[in-house]
């Protein structure tokens, strides 16, 4: 972990990207708020489920078989495996019509435009309620214990998002409300890979807990090497 994120700051030093925080989400403040977080989503919202899906190791990801390229990973060209077990879900079918409603109109910009329809369609196609723990024991243990329940851990994709507030005090302080409301422009710039993390599943989790949503989304694509 520690050598990973001495390569982010090398990375960001030969950018010339300059940060106001560089976070771990390790640090007893992000756990602190990852659960503070947890509370704050209708209860209604969380709840335990039989689970069946294929899961890409690269991508940290369950994928559908229409994601597939010839029964790969189309981004990590990693043959999901197929697990079964008992996760924490988060209803997020509940939050279609808000999430399409908001997709919809000019509350949210989107970069490059194109991508709405994209994110658009995806939501049309039906939401489906997702998986948002990992038994402790095949993670590793790593990651931020499930409120009330050390067995399983927080699925990172769920936990990483909330850094988001983390980063900004949540867990330590108030600071954070400076930042994070109504009136304060929230940009995310990101890969396209997570797109549907920020455009569905962080937004759906920020309407259970009562937050803003964010106001621009910047999807960049990939750098290509060597064909990939």
């Amino acid at each position: 972990m520690d050598a990973r994120s001495a390569q982010f700051r090398q990375l960001a030093d030969h950018l010339q990207v300059v940060y106001d925080r560089f976070i771990h989400t390790t640090e007893e403040a992000h756990v602190r708020e990852v659960h503070q977080f947890w509370r704050s989503w209708r209860p209604e919202d969380i709840f335990p489920k039989d689970y069946a899906g294929l899961y890409c190791s690269g991508c940290k990801d369950f994928l559908f078989p229409q994601d597939l390229v010839e029964g790969r990973s189309p981004d990590h060209q990693v043959i999901p495996v197929e697990v079964v077990e008992t996760n924490y879900f988060f209803r997020l079918s509940a939050y279609q019509k808000p999430l399409e409603q908001w997709l919809s109109n000019e509350a949210v910009t989107i970069r490059p435009e194109w991508r709405r329809a994209e994110i658009l369609s995806f939501v049309r196609a039906g939401l489906q309620d997702i998986s948002i723990s990992r038994p402790a024991a095949r993670s590793g243990g790593w990651g931020v214990a499930v409120l009330g329940d050390d067995s399983h851990v927080i699925y990172v994709w769920i936990d990483a998002l909330i850094n988001y507030l983390t980063g900004l005090g949540n867990g330590t302080d108030e600071r954070w409300q400076k930042w994070w409301n109504d009136d304060t422009r929230k940009i995310h710039f990101i890969g396209k890979n997570v797109r549907k993390f920020h455009a569905v599943y962080w937004p759906a989790q920020l309407l259970s807990g009562g937050l803003p949503l964010p106001d621009e989304l910047a999807i960049h694509g990939f750098l290509i090497i060597d064909g990939r």
